[in-house]
């Protein structure tokens, strides 16, 4: 089949409102694309303060709660632009259709990565450093001697 030559009666320029109503859509995708990339941030930073020891743990949890904020806010922002759309946008008013499991499953994520910023600040702020470490000797004869 060939292909039809270009008409400008045909063919008409997207208004200014189609153009509006799709920049929330794609802000939506690279919100999401930005939590991923955050959220494997955050993991890989908990890793690193787990498994680094005394030093980066006492001086590493500033960047793994500013991660973990950071990727709750941006969860959070392209959460409420679908649920904006789903309300105020003609195209995504599907009758039946609603906001469901993934909805929740969003707002307990974000919610959790916040809690999880907040608690690992407090802890940082309030609690005690852990300390000196003692050495520990290498057998038990030695001190009975």
């Amino acid at each position: 089949m060939p292909l039809k030559p270009y008409s400008p009666h045909t063919h008409t320029r997207p208004s200014a409102r189609k153009i509006c109503n799709a920049h929330p859509t794609h802000a939506t995708a690279i919100a999401a694309q930005e939590i991923v990339v955050l959220e494997g941030m955050t993991i890989a930073a908990f890793v690193v303060l787990i498994l680094g020891g005394k030093q980066k743990r006492e001086q590493g949890w500033g960047f793994m709660a500013t991660m973990a904020a950071l990727a709750g806010f941006v969860q959070a922002v392209g959460m409420s632009i679908v649920a904006y759309l789903a309300k105020n946008d003609e195209k995504f008013a599907v009758p039946g259709w609603h906001l469901d499991k993934s909805w929740d499953m969003c707002t307990a994520s974000w919610t959790l990565q916040v809690l999880v910023a907040l608690s690992i600040t407090l802890a940082a702020v309030f609690l005690p450093s852990e300390g000196g470490y003692e050495l520990i000797p290498d057998r038990i004869d030695d001190e009975e001697q």
